[in-house]
């Protein structure tokens, strides 16, 4: 499995322990999701900005 599949499936893990989803519902996240990584001390959005995405 991918790292990305990896990745989906903790996130899906630990936001819903209760729900088990099928591996094609896991993939499918797994397809959307994009892994951005940030040094110490960057901003992602500034105060009073909204994230649409």
């Amino acid at each position: 499995m991918s790292r990305q599949f990896e990745i989906a499936k903790q996130i899906i893990e630990e936001a819903c322990p209760h729900r088990k989803l099928t591996l094609e519902n896991i993939r499918l996240f797994a397809y959307v999701i994009q892994c951005k990584k940030y040094h110490k001390g960057d901003v992602v959005l500034a105060e009073g900005e909204v994230c649409n995405n």
